[in-house]
């Protein structure tokens, strides 16, 4: 019951020119708030009725006279798990936050965490996980299951996040009190992920039989739903472990049971993801030669599946140990391959940790390459820490009398200190960025008296003159020819202008 009133049928034309569903799914596109700027306000029923009008005009208008929270609900959480089930995690964000000011749902709240993520906002997905805990538990009864379930399943996505921030002993907490429940409603499925997931950080608490024993009995659950992908994926999660145990043998003995498993499921996406660990393991060992040749291998399977985003993984890796072998030439080719990959698929967040990598190894060019990270960091939204420490990077390579220094500076304080995401290294943060501007300061000769004449002579007081002009100034640097990337991107609005 989308709407109140009458329910309303269209039958849509077979040429698939022009019709109702081509017009609706426009509409409802246009309904998002998508990379910073509204396209349109359509909701699913407004969007539903203008295409009608669009597609069959008969001289009447339909509207929407009431329309249920329910429905944004339901919408939203729906489209933000489409989005992240196929890593589009900035989309699902921008969808789940215009959800949330329509309603607040534990749903939407755990999808929106779930994005906020894996884009590196980690304290902001914390909080996104903790109140969907506290909505779930307010709205919880004790008998209803799917109820229980739901909390038990954010219990585990909260517990997986604060264990990659050195909250061990709190995430094994939360994962044990999911693992009950999940266990007393037979689900067995989230049972092996749990135990799974408990192994790892056990593991890198140096108990590594108790980690084995985990797995072990993730293994045995995993019999019972019968799917090969999770079994394969558990193994390889042990080969790493035991093969930084040094026991290599057993670790390939491992490897190679979950890429048979991989093999006869036809899973090359996975064959190639077990072939990457195997070659870092095997590079670690010292043998770098075969760990290239496997690593030539993965890089073919991921041509053939078109696995673009896993490719560039694999020539990051490539390129680290090329560079440890003192092949420069190489590290720098195959990393600026991988920048191009990146590019072409729009994955901007690790398209900019590449970048750094090439301005932080590269000698004569660092700075163009720093460069381009930064641009791109300005456009994207890179988390605020990561940006104040490659700016500070580029800082030492242009020192504190060239042109654009001030301007980065400036800009690096600025998103410092007016971010959402409050770093909890910001007082070292803080330091970082007044020292690059004293320096720039300290190079003209300008006193402290002076400094607030000087920034407002230089526009430093103004993030409507300091964001344009730092932004050109670093495209000056780059110059016309030397982007690895399509600077078509930034004709759309940057984040900090939502």
């Amino acid at each position: 019951h989308l709407i109140l009133g009458f329910v309303t049928n269209s039958v849509t034309p077979s040429d698939g020119k022009d019709t109702q569903g081509e017009y609706f799914a426009k509409y409802l596109c246009r309904g998002w708030k998508i990379f910073g700027y509204w396209i349109g306000t359509y909701t699913v029923t407004g969007a539903w009725f203008k295409a009608a009008d669009k597609s069959h005009p008969q001289g009447r208008i339909a509207r929407v006279l009431a329309e249920e929270k329910e429905i944004a609900r339901v919408v939203g959480a729906g489209v933000m798990q489409a989005l992240n089930n196929q890593a589009r995690y900035r989309e699902a964000a921008a969808v789940g936050r215009s959800t949330l000011k329509a309603t607040q749902d534990y749903k939407v709240l755990n999808n929106l965490a779930q994005a906020e993520r894996i884009l590196g906002r980690t304290k902001e997905a914390g909080e996104l996980f903790e109140r969907a805990l506290g909505l779930v538990q307010d709205v919880k009864i004790i008998d209803d299951p799917d109820l229980r379930h739901d909390e038990a399943v954010i219990k585990a996505n909260l517990a997986e996040l604060i264990s990659l921030t050195g909250q061990d002993n709190k995430a094994l907490d939360l994962w044990q009190s999911a693992l009950e429940v999940v266990k007393e409603l037979g689900d067995i499925k989230d049972q092996a992920g749990i135990l799974v997931n408990m192994a790892g950080v056990i593991a890198g608490q140096g108990k590594v039989d108790r980690a084995l024993e985990l797995w072990e009995e993730a293994l045995r659950l995993q019999e019972d739903f019968d799917d090969p992908r999770v079994k394969a994926s558990t193994l390889s999660r042990m080969a790493e472990v035991v093969a930084d145990q040094d026991d290599f043998d057993r670790a390939l003995e491992l490897w190679r049971e979950a890429l048979k498993i991989r093999e006869e499921a036809a899973d090359e996406r996975g064959q190639a993801a077990i072939m990457n660990n195997m070659a870092a393991a095997v590079a670690r060992q010292g043998d770098v030669n075969r760990a290239l040749v496997l690593w030539r291998e993965c890089l073919d399977l991921r041509d053939r599946i078109g696995d673009l985003r896993g490719k560039a993984d694999v020539l990051v890796n490539m390129a680290s140990w090329e560079g440890k072998q003192g092949r420069l030439k190489k590290q720098r080719s195959l990393n600026i391959e991988a920048v191009r990959v990146l590019g072409s698929i729009s994955e901007w967040v690790d398209l900019f940790k590449v970048l750094v990598i090439l301005g932080t190894v590269e000698e004569d060019d660092g700075p163009v390459f720093l460069a381009q990270a930064l641009r791109l960091g300005i456009w994207v939204g890179i988390p605020v820490e990561d940006f104040v420490q490659v700016a500070a990077l580029f800082f030492k390579k242009i020192g504190p009398k060239s042109k654009i220094a001030p301007l980065i500076a400036t800009t690096a304080n600025y998103f410092l200190e007016t971010s959402r995401e409050k770093p909890s290294r910001k007082k070292e943060l803080s330091e970082l960025t007044t020292g690059m501007l004293e320096a720039c300061a300290k190079a003209r000769k300008i006193t402290q008296k002076k400094i607030k004449e000087w920034f407002a002579d230089e526009g430093l007081d103004d993030p409507e003159v300091f964001i344009p002009a730092v932004t050109k100034a670093l495209e000056e640097t780059v110059g016309e020819y030397n982007w690895l990337f399509s600077r078509k991107v930034f004709k759309t609005p940057t984040w900090f202008s939502r």
